[in-house]
């Protein structure tokens, strides 16, 4: 009976901890947008800068294959110096200007992510939220694993 009992305790700590963690990242992400929503996605597209050259070859291969297009996806109109440094970064990464094609997409958060064909280029709050979501997640799990017990 014992046993039962701390195997029930064990699991709604597990519980807990995984609700807990999924409330945090959401409380995170109103916090951010409410703080400073333009410099959220301003800051969020400048980290996409950098893997778009990091990635050039794959980018490249991807662009040829498909009718050399790019897909933006924004959840936010972005700025037009940013979309211009986005304009330059992927003619510099793929030899010539892209044919782009921006959506707006509201569930991204903040942010821009890019599509080359069947690659994923993401710089959203909803992407890293997620991240910071499974990274606790892991975390607790290291955690109780440790101490399976306390």
């Amino acid at each position: 009976m014992r046993d039962e009992i701390a195997a029930e305790r064990e699991e709604a700590r597990a519980w807990m901890g995984e609700v807990a963690v999924e409330h945090a990242s959401i409380l995170a992400g109103r916090l951010v947008m409410q703080l400073a929503p333009d410099a959220v996605d301003d800051a969020l597209a400048q980290m996409l800068l950098p893997e778009i050259a990091q990635q050039k070859d794959a980018l490249t291969a991807a662009f040829a294959a498909t009718g050399r297009r790019v897909e933006v996806r924004v959840a936010r109109r972005l700025r037009d110096d940013t979309m211009d440094r986005f304009r330059d970064a992927l003619r510099d990464a793929l030899g010539e200007a892209p044919q782009l094609r921006v959506d707006d997409d509201t569930s991204l958060l903040a942010g821009v992510q890019l599509r080359v064909g069947s690659m994923v280029l993401d710089a959203t709050l909803r992407g890293e939220l997620i991240a910071f979501r499974d990274r606790a997640r892991e975390l607790l799990r290291a955690i109780r694993e440790e101490a399976p017990g306390a």
